[in-house]
């Protein structure tokens, strides 16, 4: 029973993280200045889950779609809030003793929302040195449901990444990149019944602080409209983004 309760636990526990698109870690807006962004982020990461002292290797995704508003507090400094919606999933296989069939409720889009801000520390004629940090909270919760099982789970977290690098102007196109830093933690809460029993169960997932990379262009679409692309990497989590940026 015990078993059996970890892997249901863990078929509801795709819905784990949510990482946003960086940017240039140096910021570009001058005082007074402000923008408004549209991002979508692909995000995998391979992380732990601890049920009931047991413990399983987890493989999640999550497809993150947000508005962004940016302020310039000084010349090439940004605060930066950001709200949306995140949607989970998982291609982690996790077989149920033979007789547990369930279905568990549709994944939807989660709410999500962070808060962030970079500045830059050097600039010469074309190159603009920065560091930049965010970090963005999830709540997601799920139903699974059978003959034996109705169960209710509430997961919450956040993730963090702080990044620090070079901007390569040219013109109208702009290319970024440099050393990332990735932290995840989060925790699940599983409350209702296995067969006559009432259970209430809290898990964690966890996630060890990595190192990693990302490289990105950002690209001038009209002098008030910008167009960004990166690709974030860590050894357990990837990260591609896009936004479009209207400054003003």
């Amino acid at each position: 029973m015990k078993k059996t309760f970890f892997m249901i636990v863990l078929l509801m526990g795709s819905r784990l993280l949510a990482i946003a698109p960086l940017g240039p870690a140096a910021g570009n807006l001058k005082k007074g200045d402000s923008s408004l962004g549209i991002e979508y982020a692909r995000a995998e990461a391979d992380y732990t889950v601890k049920v009931l002292g047991l413990s399983d290797d987890y493989e999640a995704q999550c497809d993150g779609f947000y508005g962004k508003y940016v302020y310039g507090i000084a010349d090439g400094s940004e605060l930066f809030v950001r709200f949306g919606g995140a949607k989970f999933s998982s291609d982690t296989d996790v077989t149920l003793p033979a007789g547990y069939d369930f279905a568990t409720s549709a994944p939807g889009y989660d709410f999500a929302w962070g808060f962030g801000a970079k500045t830059t520390l050097a600039k010469s004629a074309n190159v603009r040195w920065g560091i930049a940090a965010q970090v963005t909270w999830w709540q997601a919760q799920g139903d699974v449901t059978s003959a034996d099982f109705d169960l209710h789970e509430v997961d919450k977290g956040y993730s963090v990444q702080v990044a620090g690098g070079p901007v390569f102007d040219f013109d109208a196109l702009s290319i970024y990149g440099g050393p990332v830093l990735f932290l995840t933690k989060a925790e699940g809460r599983c409350t209702g019944r296995i067969a006559d029993t009432i259970v209430k169960v809290n898990g964690d997932i966890e996630q060890d602080l990595q190192l990693g990379g990302y490289v990105g262009l950002s690209l001038e679409l009209a002098k008030t409209v910008d167009f960004n692309v990166e690709y974030q990497l860590s050894a357990d989590t990837a990260v591609f983004g896009i936004g479009l940026t209207y400054t003003f």
